[in-house]
């Protein structure tokens, strides 16, 4: 009796196997957002991903430095336009980026302290890379 309980439970434990990781290490269609008081970033692997989301941010510029966003998008598949937006406390727009296809693109000149990033995503696909920080 005790050898059946052992052989049962060893099934049990030998059978029983979770989801298997990704390999790029991102889940689909759950975007990373680390949202801290020196950098921002908001990472995305979207099969047809479509959000809308306003993130306030804690970010903070201190005096003499200049903002630094780079956005990365590759493996892309058309489906509809995807718009990225950093805003002051204004709603003015600092950067704007209209994301149709892959792209990678640096801008380092702004002083302008950010207060909020607008990502509406509309049937997305592909990876979206964007950091904001310091320079």
């Amino acid at each position: 009796m005790k050898n059946i309980f052992f052989i049962k439970l060893t099934i049990l434990f030998v059978g029983c196997v979770g989801p298997s990781d990704p390999v790029h290490g991102l889940v689909e269609n759950m975007p990373a957002i680390i949202n801290t008081s020196s950098a921002f970033s908001y990472i995305l692997r979207g099969k047809n991903f479509s959000e809308e989301n306003t993130i306030k941010l804690t970010f903070g510029l201190k005096e003499g430095q200049s903002l630094a966003s780079s956005l990365i998008v590759t493996e892309s598949k058309v489906n509809d336009t995807t718009l990225i937006k950093l805003e002051d406390n204004t709603g003015a727009e600092i950067y704007k980026y209209s994301i149709i296809g892959d792209i990678t693109d640096l801008n380092t000149s702004s002083i302008t302290q950010p207060s909020k990033a607008v990502i509406i995503a509309k049937n997305f696909t592909g990876i979206l890379d964007w950091s904001i920080t310091a320079k």
